[in-house]
């Protein structure tokens, strides 16, 4: 029995998948496919940090209005990236060790080993620095905890968030930040998405399931699946897939 043969007469399999699926389907789903639609608004974080850089020295700085419409986590990651956004080639791994690394304590990653091994990527962002400078009303140590430490201020008070629910509201953010990635891949697999993404290229729904069917068929016979479950935001609207799927990304 060759190979082929032998995945294809395998039982109760339970196939899982991830966003390598989706790549190898057609769908463009790297973080970096995500940054580039976004490139105005990282853009936008990116000058209006300059501004505030040369204003900060003589004590004054207004915000901008629309930096306050932001999730707290595009301006984190406007910070973390190269000055030349358009160049940002991070993958949602890298991704995910900086959100880490913004969680993990200064005192832990200088003298653990382990750590700077686990978090080649550094960010420049602490949070549990921001709440302590929150908690105690301080204006921050440096220019990029200055400059989060104000427009949190600003966003938070708007929208009536303590200093106490500060981690709270971390997650709530993220969340958002998600479901705004899950909306780019809904638009994507049913053709809204216009924007010039690697060479201006539209994906068709039927085109993104005739692929994930075929795929899976080369992973296993379909009728012997008996779980798809899925960290990816995409959906495989099959007869044949429908009952077995569990979307289990967050």
């Amino acid at each position: 029995m060759n190979k082929l043969e032998y995945i294809s007469n395998l039982k109760n399999v339970k196939v899982i998948l991830g966003n390598g699926f989706d790549l190898f389907c057609g769908l463009h789903t790297k973080y970096s496919d995500y940054f580039c639609k976004n490139i105005e608004k990282y853009c936008f974080v990116k000058k209006e940090y300059k501004k505030f850089k040369n204003f900060v020295r003589i004590g004054y700085f207004n915000i901008d209005e629309r930096m306050l419409s932001l999730n707290i986590w595009d301006i984190f990651f406007s910070l973390n990236s190269d000055d030349n956004v358009e160049k940002c080639c991070y993958k949602w791994c890298d991704i995910e060790k900086l959100i880490l690394s913004s969680l993990t304590p200064y005192s832990i990653i200088e003298t653990d080993e382990q750590q700077i091994r686990v978090l080649p990527l550094i960010s420049k962002i602490n949070w549990n620095v921001i709440n302590e400078n929150l908690i105690s009303n301080k204006r921050g140590d440096n220019d990029d905890d200055i400059f989060v430490i104000r427009i949190l201020k600003e966003k938070m008070d708007s929208e009536h968030i303590s200093v106490n629910d500060f981690y709270g509201y971390l997650l709530n953010q993220l969340k958002e930040f998600e479901r705004d990635f899950g909306e780019f891949i809904y638009n994507q697999m049913h053709n809204r998405f216009l924007e010039k993404v690697n060479n201006s290229s539209s994906f068709p729904y039927s085109f993104y399931i005739t692929n994930a069917l075929k795929t899976l068929s080369m992973l296993s016979d379909i009728n012997n699946i008996v779980s798809v479950d899925t960290f990816n935001y995409s959906q495989i609207e099959s007869e044949k897939i429908k009952e077995v799927l569990k979307n289990i990304n967050g």
